[in-house]
């Protein structure tokens, strides 16, 4: 065992027990794969498929919180995730969920909101009793005979806890007044097209009128796409990641990612990036930028994947800066890849800038014969992979399938991380960070 004066960044803490998160019923332990950690150093858990369990900074379960520390969040439509966790300004906290409604016999995935205050009641202020859904229309729909065609040759049940990112559409954007902007794709599950709409919500979960008159604003004049990620630079600006998607015989299967800034009204800024698009052709194909974080210095950190998701080519994890008016300032995009010339690829499941502005990651490598590897990544403030934490810039974890959530604590010393060994659930690992 190392010393702790020789552990290197990247290591995975021996002196910290890993945390596993039971099932208060006393079935399997729950699986979490959302992390925010808090000032004072408690942790809140997101758990498949809809539960939130809070520990205190002691690693115990916070039995104030919720119901002995858990929230299970329950709706009549099935199926549902959650698919993220804000702490609000009053101390409360927003979830994301996504789940499948039904708008003139077409069945559309369908956001739904759940406010919850700080000690995990759900706030009778919001919505029904804490909870709103808004069901929104989907792009056109296929023909009948053609709807039902497809769905025998595709599952309709696309809502799952997956953290695969190209199926994890949508983002929520808290705003200083406790008021919040959401990003989320209508689908239309049995033909596959995407609708997409900004949407700005009250404290009470209203719709805001204030906004474009109707409290939302849809993308104009483009080829419909499924949104990934948005950062909320004001509110006539919005910089929005998604993917055109192309048809199945199509050469570019995967679709073109872009990222594009949005005026309130929905019109493209042409001013952004080059004409108004940032688009990234990799090594294999078109970058899909599944996550935009916003800097301290106001520019947006961007992290993506190119080229396979599965064996069938190679594929890499992709991270690049671009300043507030989508240049790149740095003219770097880094390249995070596989340990391995055979046929791989390294998917990013979880990004976050850390205390000091480095970009991280988290995933796992896919390689020859389904072989599973949890790795980490970071690109340094100046655009470089940081080769302090592994060689170029990855540290893999031969013992782990995948890490599927990043924090980092007030200490700054370490990130905290959701990763699982064999057929367990995750737990929460400690790694070094400096």
């Amino acid at each position: 065992m190392k010393s702790k004066q020789n552990r290197a960044p990247g290591d995975i803490d021996p002196g910290f027990s890993p945390i596993a998160v039971p099932d208060p019923d006393q079935g399997p332990n729950l699986d979490p794969y959302i992390i925010l950690t808090l000032t004072n150093g408690d942790m809140i858990l997101g758990c498949a498929p809809c539960v939130i369990v809070k520990f205190k900074a002691d690693h115990q379960l916070d039995k104030t919180f919720g119901d002995n520390g858990y929230v299970f969040i329950e709706l009549d439509q099935s199926p549902f995730s959650l698919e993220s966790i804000d702490p609000l300004p009053d101390g409360g906290y927003i979830l994301r969920v996504e789940t499948v409604t039904e708008i003139d016999d077409i069945r559309l995935t369908c956001l739904a909101l759940v406010r919850l205050t700080s000690t995990g009641q759900r706030d009778p202020g919001f919505g029904l009793e804490g909870l709103r859904l808004y069901p929104l229309p989907g792009g056109e729909s296929l023909p009948l005979r053609l709807r039902e065609l497809h769905r025998q040759i595709h599952s309709t049940n696309v809502v799952t806890p997956s953290r695969f990112p190209e199926r994890v559409s949508g983002d929520l954007s808290v705003q200083a007044d406790g008021t919040f902007f959401v990003l989320m794709s209508v689908k239309a599950i049995d033909s596959g097209t995407y609708r997409s709409y900004v949407l700005k919500i009250l404290n009470n979960g209203d719709i805001d009128p204030g906004f474009n008159g109707n409290g939302l604003m849809e993308p104009a004049g483009l080829t419909p796409f499924m949104a990934y990620a948005m950062v909320v630079q004001n509110e006539d600006a919005f910089v929005i990641s998604g993917v055109y998607r192309s048809p199945a015989d199509s050469p570019l299967e995967n679709g073109v990612g872009f990222i594009s800034r949005f005026n309130r009204d929905g019109t493209q800024d042409e001013s952004f990036a080059k004409d108004g698009e940032f688009i990234d052709f990799g090594p294999y194909d078109y970058t899909r930028w599944y996550f935009l974080l916003r800097q301290n210095n106001g520019n947006i950190a961007c992290v993506g994947h190119n080229g396979a998701h599965t064996i069938s080519g190679r594929g890499l994890t992709k991270v690049c800066t671009l300043d507030p008016n989508g240049q790149n300032p740095s003219s770097f995009v880094a390249r995070l890849e596989p340990d391995t010339t055979d046929v791989a690829t390294l998917r990013c499941f979880t990004a976050m800038v850390d205390g000091v502005g480095r970009i991280v990651v988290g995933g796992r490598q896919l390689g020859p014969e389904l072989t599973m590897r949890s790795f980490l990544g970071r690109v340094n403030r100046d655009g470089y992979v940081d080769e302090n934490l592994g060689y170029k810039g990855v540290r893999f974890y031969d013992d782990f399938q995948s890490l599927d959530a990043l924090s980092e604590p007030p200490e700054g010393d370490h990130y905290l991380t959701a990763m699982y060994q064999g057929s367990e659930a995750n737990k929460i690992y400690r790694v070094i960070s400096t």
